[in-house]
C-alpha cells in the first residue's frame, strides 16, 4: 500500500515563510513579533549613528570626505585607480588617505 505525500499550497508555504520572516525566527523561536520598544530603540540607535557619522564626516577635510564617501558610500564605488586620476596622485596614495580618513572617523564616531 502506497502512502501518499501530502504537499502544502504554494499560499500556505508563503504564509510559513512570511511568519517566520516577521518572527525573526532564528533570534526568537516561540514566534512572537518583535518588542515595539526595541524597535524604536534600534531605530533610534540608528538614526543617532548616522547623525554622529554626518557630523564626523563634515569634519574631514575635502579631499578625504571625497575618498571616504565615493569608496564606501556610493552605490557605485570608485576604484582607487580613479581617484588617483582624479586627484594626480598614486593608487597607493589614495589608499594611504582613504585609510586615515577611517581611523580619525573611527575616533570621531567614539567619542561623539
Amino acid at each position: 500500500m502506497s502512502r501518499q505525500r501530502s504537499v502544502p499550497s504554494p499560499g500556505l508555504v508563503f504564509l510559513a515563510v512570511g511568519a517566520l520572516w516577521l518572527a525573526g525566527c532564528s533570534s526568537n523561536p516561540t514566534f512572537e513579533l518583535p518588542d515595539p520598544a526595541e524597535q524604536v530603540e534600534a531605530q533610534e540607535w540608528e538614526a543617532d549613528s548616522s547623525d554622529r557619522l554626518h557630523s564626523a564626516l563634515q569634519r574631514l577635510d575635502e579631499r578625504s570626505r571625497d575618498i571616504v564617501q565615493r569608496r564606501w558610500m556610493t552605490e557605485d564605488k570608485a576604484t582607487l585607480h580613479e581617484l588617483a586620476d582624479k586627484y594626480g596622485v598614486s593608487a597607493e596614495r589614495i589608499r594611504q588617505i582613504e585609510a586615515n580618513a577611517l581611523t580619525k572617523l573611527r575616533g570621531m564616531m567614539a567619542v561623539a
